[in-house]
């Protein structure tokens, strides 16, 4: 969803998404659960700072909109 903030933790070496949370489906009535987890591994060799951080990962979303959507993701720095 558009502004929606999705944190990346560092740990072991990754950078890792985890997010839950309650959408809407358009032209569905009700909620749905929005489960969506990622890894973006270091670049190597090491940046700093880090220009593109690429990953991939999962999103599973519950009825009325039931799907689980394998994806790839590239973040990129844009400026100071």
């Amino acid at each position: 969803a558009s502004g929606l903030v999705e944190p990346l933790v560092f740990a072991e070496g990754n950078w890792s998404l985890g997010t839950e949370v309650d959408s809407t489906c358009p032209g569905h009535p009700g909620t749905m659960r929005v489960k969506k987890t990622g890894q973006y591994p270091l670049p190597q060799p090491l940046q700093n700072p880090i220009s593109l951080l690429t990953g991939h990962g999962n999103q599973e979303q519950t009825q009325p909109c039931p799907v689980t959507i394998v994806f790839d993701e590239t973040f990129t720095r844009t400026g100071d």
